[in-house]
């Protein structure tokens, strides 16, 4: 039931960020670093859809997936690294003008890599939803291992009797 949730809003997420995109085709031409976006967007819908159908490297692509969204920084006058699928729950320090501890929420997916010599912020942001989605997914992967286990040696296993 939990992997299928990751799996939808795997996809959700996939869907939104290529909209996203498609709606700021400007900035496209502007930056072609954007088409990393839509190449990340694609793999989060097939992350999405390879949980529900199944596959051998399901998880480890989730994992993957969800790891590449877990750091946000920006760091001034060097540009910025944000891909979000989906949503996020983050917390972090924006140090741009003072030190600040901030808190963000979202149920968008937002994605921006930027190299440029006076970028105007400076913060850096732990995405507390992708490191749930990611713990969790482990979680799935070892009790599918352990049933992979018991179903494979079961005339093998000896309980004493």
């Amino acid at each position: 039931m939990v992997i299928r949730g990751i799996a939808y809003f795997q996809i959700y997420g996939g869907i939104l960020g290529l909209i996203a995109i498609m709606l700021s085709f400007a900035d496209i031409k502007e930056n072609p670093l954007f088409l990393l976006g839509i190449g990340l967007y694609l793999y989060s819908i097939l992350c999405g859809y390879l949980l529900i159908k199944g596959g051998k490297y399901k998880i480890v692509l989730s994992q993957i997936n969800q790891s590449l969204q877990i750091m946000l920084f920006y760091v001034m006058g060097e540009g910025a690294y944000q891909y979000i699928s989906g949503g996020y729950l983050a917390f972090g320090i924006d140090n741009t003008t003072e030190m600040k501890f901030r808190f963000l929420f979202g149920l968008l997916s937002e994605f921006e890599l930027t190299i440029e010599d006076n970028y105007p912020i400076n913060a850096v942001y732990i995405n507390v939803l992708a490191v749930i989605c990611f713990y969790l997914l482990g979680k799935y992967s070892e009790e599918e291992d352990l049933i992979d286990f018991i179903l494979a040696n079961q005339g093998d296993i000896d309980l004493g009797d």
